[in-house]
């Protein structure tokens, strides 16, 4: 009876609510952010390689372009995809200046084969 009464005390006195931790919630660090950043980099450029696509897909089909030259555009394309891949697994590694360096370079190849698609397109 003693017994209980004193863990009743202590209970009402607050000693026993001392022992609750309440956990915090993480907060994001500057890889973490940076990573974030670059993931959205990366699926970004994505989506620059599929407009890519599409517009190799649109311009053979419509007879813009002969079937080998949209052959030699589309190969190009997947190369540009495999580097995009490649930066993807640097990031995946927390290799986050690497993936950045290799995205970048591949939206260099994008942009460039862009512009080659606008040529091809104009002659």
């Amino acid at each position: 009876m003693k017994l209980s009464a004193i863990i009743l005390t202590a209970f009402l006195c607050g000693c026993a609510t001392e022992a609750v931790i309440v956990p915090e919630t993480p907060q994001e660090t500057t890889v973490q952010k940076a990573a974030r950043e670059h993931q959205l980099a990366i699926f970004e450029t994505r989506a620059a390689l599929s407009g890519l696509n599409q517009t190799i897909a649109q311009n053979a089909t419509e007879g813009v372009w002969t079937k080998q030259q949209a052959q030699d555009m589309l190969d190009k394309s997947k190369a540009a995809r495999k580097e995009l891949d490649a930066a993807q697994n640097a990031l995946n590694m927390g290799l986050v200046v690497d993936a950045e360096k290799q995205r970048a370079l591949v939206m260099k190849a994008i942009i460039a084969l862009q512009r080659e698609a606008a040529e091809r397109g104009r002659q």
